[in-house]
């Protein structure tokens, strides 16, 4: 997972936590470093996301809110997930 945004691997600790997600009509979890909270957003609430050229990691983005002083950014799991990396799991 953290390969995709071009972070450097982390072992699991404490904080670790696994999100559950449904693609391509498969269940799978994704380990994830930490989880502040769980927001709930309308679609009036989410932006497209900027244009960062030559940031691969951008394509997995499908936009973004703001929430308070945080920027919130919303990964788009059909593209983070791909059929080929459900079937090599």
């Amino acid at each position: 997972t953290r390969r995709r945004f071009g972070l450097p691997s982390k072992d699991a600790d404490d904080l670790s936590r696994i999100i559950v997600v449904e693609v391509n009509d498969n269940v799978i979890g994704l380990l994830v470093d930490s989880v502040a909270e769980v927001v709930y957003l309308k679609q009036s609430e989410i932006e497209s996301s900027p244009t960062i050229n030559n940031d691969e990691s951008a394509y997995y983005i499908q936009g973004v809110s703001s929430r308070g002083d945080d920027l919130l950014i919303l990964v788009d799991i059909d593209k983070f997930i791909s059929r080929k990396d459900i079937e090599n799991n």
